[in-house]
């Protein structure tokens, strides 16, 4: 743990700000939000006839003129969009077995649209146009027995209709078939096979395949680890726009892997992906702001993006915030605000914000002098230190704070104490 003087003439330091050096290792887990939303069909496959000619075919019962007016509902193409249309015209060539519009509907019931959401109802038209061999009814189909939506949850099932539909090239079937290889989700961990898997989907352009599939090169899980492949893969999702893939390439720039060390391509990647939000991309931006690797040095814009991912709740940008608040640094001086962010961070087990927060609850900076709340907040962050040096300083520091106490208020401290680690069972009570 690095530290630098900080409270003047006296012997306790306070810890400098942390780094971080990690990778994004996931694309996506499933939930519903992440699936994509099938509105069928795709604009290029939107119905070329006019919605008159099309009515009159569909009021004589043909089929594909139902489905093709309810596209142009579903779409709002050349009439005013209108779900509940769309829904009533799906029907009517669902009924008459086209696979298509049994698809439609299903999605309609799938999210709420024209439909009250019913996903029962929606895994029963997925279920009939998965059966005449419709591929994204087939996957969704899949999603909704993985997720339980609509269905008992079962994984065998969703293997079943995603393998089904990958077979026959259904992208987002054979990324999700990968993933649960991947993850090991329903089947045996294979990395083998969740790389095949990836590769067939990243060749049709898929981007958060592109990614998995860097990640496993990045560590060698179903093929040879080789960061230049894990290189091509990142940059081809980055490219893209992919903002975990950005942030993974500015890691490798950073570190030089696969690339010569580059920080300045670090910071342009980190920078891309921040901007996305991405909460990592966003401290480690920071972090070459604040040393200068990279960038100009420049602390002003060092406590922007900690702010923007301390604001997301990011512990390390919080701590790295206050500690600019408490060193004056790109910020004006603000003991109270430093005292704020590293109590967010601490009440989220921060050991180093614990400490700078005990010291100035010991020196009644921002706050008025409390050494309860000092000896407190040095007790709990002793708890977690691990070098032995370190461990002995504070709670020498801590003890001393003990001496300034009445003994009913050591008590009462003591007992909060415990109820801290009682309620934190991550923290071992030294």
């Amino acid at each position: 743990m690095l530290i630098e003087p900080f409270l003047g003439t006296g012997c306790i330091r306070i810890n400098q700000m942390k780094q971080k050096k990690s990778l994004a290792l996931s694309a996506c887990s499933l939930t519903l939000a992440c699936l994509p939303l099938f509105v069928i069909p795709l604009q290029a496959q939107l119905p070329s006839a006019n919605a008159a000619s099309l009515l009159t075919k569909a009021n004589s019962g043909d089929a594909e003129a139902e489905f093709n007016l309810g596209t142009l509902y579903d779409y709002g193409q050349g009439i005013p969009q209108n779900y509940t249309q769309a829904a009533a015209w799906y029907r009517k060539a669902a009924s008459q077995d086209n696979a298509k519009a049994q698809f439609a509907l299903g999605t309609l019931y799938d999210n709420g649209r024209g439909v009250p959401q019913n996903y029962a109802r929606a895994a029963e038209w997925y279920r009939k146009a998965a059966q005449y061999g419709d591929a994204k009814a087939q996957f969704s189909l899949g999603v909704l027995y993985e997720t339980g939506h609509g269905v008992p949850q079962n994984y065998g099932e969703a293997l079943n209709w995603y393998t089904k539909a990958a077979d026959i090239g259904e992208v987002d079937a054979q990324f999700a078939l990968a993933r649960l290889f991947d993850k090991g989700i329903g089947v045996s961990q294979d990395y083998v096979r969740a790389a095949s898997w990836y590769r067939k989907a990243a060749e049709q352009e898929h981007i958060p395949a592109k990614f998995s599939l860097g990640v496993l090169y990045n560590f060698g899980h179903g093929v040879s680890l080789d960061y230049a492949q894990a290189v091509y893969w990142y940059r081809q999702a980055a490219q893209q726009g992919y903002d975990q893939a950005q942030f993974n390439l500015g890691i490798f720039y950073e570190t030089g892997k696969g690339v010569p060390e580059d920080f300045s391509q670090a910071a342009s990647w980190f920078f891309k992906a921040a901007e996305q939000g991405n909460i990592d991309a966003q401290f480690n931006l920071g972090v070459l702001y604040n040393s200068g690797k990279g960038v100009q040095q420049d602390y002003k814009q060092a406590a922007t993006w900690f702010r923007k991912a301390a604001e997301q709740g990011d512990i390390e940008s919080q701590f790295n915030l206050g500690y600019l608040y408490a060193s004056g640094k790109g910020v004006d001086r603000d003991y109270k605000q430093a005292i704020t962010l590293y109590l967010k961070a601490s009440e989220q087990g921060n050991t180093d914000a614990q400490f700078n927060l005990a010291l100035l609850y010991a020196k009644g900076m921002g706050v008025p002098q409390n050494f309860s709340d000092a000896y407190f907040w040095m007790s709990v962050a002793a708890a977690k230190l691990t070098n032995d040096l370190q461990q002995k300083t504070v709670m020498d520091a801590r003890d001393s704070m003990a001496k300034m106490l009445p003994p009913d208020v050591l008590a009462s401290v003591q007992q909060r104490t415990a109820k801290w680690f009682a309620e934190h069972s991550d923290s071992a009570r030294p």
